[in-house]
């Protein structure tokens, strides 16, 4: 049976090592940082081959590729998914791809207009990395809030909680672990809707996780918070088109 891989922002291709359906990987902002606990290095191959590397191991989730510069090229697939902000080291030329999945999760809410899968977990409450090691284990991570359409979500759903919850900040995946000040999503995108007061981001080097509510009129705005602070959250599955 053909194997297809498809990765998004390069190319689809058919291989045909083993019997396994198509599998989607896309390409993220994170790049130039390698995650050293990886499942398995391979060298001199095509970053098509290394998707097929990836695609033969059920629990891989990420890889990362660097391109033949001067050296051989270099592969490295994961079974847990790569981030902005984990810990890594600076690797130049290095580009990382995650995985998508086929459907939306039973348990999760699907928005069929934007193809957005995500769960609140308004009484659930976690810190900020035990609520980013749930996601995962839901085939996820914090939801991120890059996207005009993808904030709407988030507002229709404050706006669905009963009032002891309209108010309560959720965690979702953003922070600025790597760099003081330099906030990021956890796919490495750096668009964020901060108050135009500027009043937040406030915390300094007290608060790297970023949280979300609305404001009373309604529109959804983000502040930085104590990544310890036990608080409800959003998981997002990424979803492949």
């Amino acid at each position: 049976m053909t194997r297809l891989i498809v990765l998004l922002l390069i190319v689809a291709v058919n291989q045909t090592r083993g019997s396994c359906p198509e599998y989607v990987f896309k390409k993220i902002s994170f790049n130039s940082r390698l995650v050293l606990d990886y499942l398995q290095k391979y060298v001199d191959l095509s970053v098509k081959e290394c998707a097929e590397r990836c695609s033969e191991v059920p629990n891989c989730s990420s890889f990362s590729y660097k391109p033949e510069t001067t050296n051989n090229s270099e592969c490295y697939t994961y079974n847990k998914r790569i981030w902005s902000g984990i810990a890594s080291t600076q690797y130049d030329y290095l580009s990382t791809y995650w995985r998508l999945a086929d459907s939306c999760p039973a348990d999760y809410i699907y928005n069929r207009t934007y193809n957005v899968c995500y769960k609140k977990y308004a009484e659930q409450l976690m810190a900020w990395g035990d609520a980013m090691d749930l996601c995962e284990q839901d085939g996820g991570y914090l939801f991120i809030g890059n996207t005009m359409d993808k904030l709407q979500l988030l507002n229709d759903y404050f706006m669905s909680l009963p009032p002891p919850l309209i108010t309560v900040a959720h965690y979702i995946g953003g922070n600025d672990f790597q760099q003081e000040g330099i906030w990021e999503w956890l796919d490495g995108s750096k668009t964020f809707n901060w108050p135009r007061s500027g009043a937040e981001p406030s915390g300094g080097t007290s608060e790297n996780c970023t949280g979300v509510k609305p404001k009373e009129s309604g529109i959804i705005s983000f502040f930085d918070m104590n990544c310890y602070l036990m608080r409800p959250f959003v998981c997002e599955v990424p979803l492949r088109p």
